[in-house]
């Protein structure tokens, strides 16, 4: 989850990548500072301001997420098969606006 969530935000600050996981500024320090020493992503200073942590993915990590996406899909559809395509966008809804009254 964290790879997509990176992917999809290309050199966004830890404090965002927190933001939008909703998990502590530990928990997603520690989980991406694990990435690194397994060649997945690259950490940074942002040029304007040193004290913030930027994150990329690597070549390797966008590979092992490319091999890993076929599979996540798989399993997803898998597990969401009991509902009717209304029914996912109905839920889908209804937690978008708890995560945004969560932040």
């Amino acid at each position: 989850m964290l790879l997509v969530m990176i992917k999809k935000k290309e050199g966004a600050p830890f404090k965002e990548l927190r933001e939008d996981t909703l998990v502590t500024k530990q928990n997603i320090s520690s989980m991406v500072e694990r990435l690194p020493q397994s060649g997945y992503v690259e950490t940074y200073e942002d040029l304007s301001n040193p004290r913030i942590t930027c994150v990329n993915l690597t070549e390797q990590g966008k590979e092992t997420l490319q091999f890993l996406t076929p599979m996540t899909n798989a399993y997803n559809d898998e597990i969401f098969e009991i509902f009717e395509p209304e029914d996912i966008f109905s839920h889908a809804s209804f937690l978008e606006r708890l995560v945004s009254h969560l932040k």
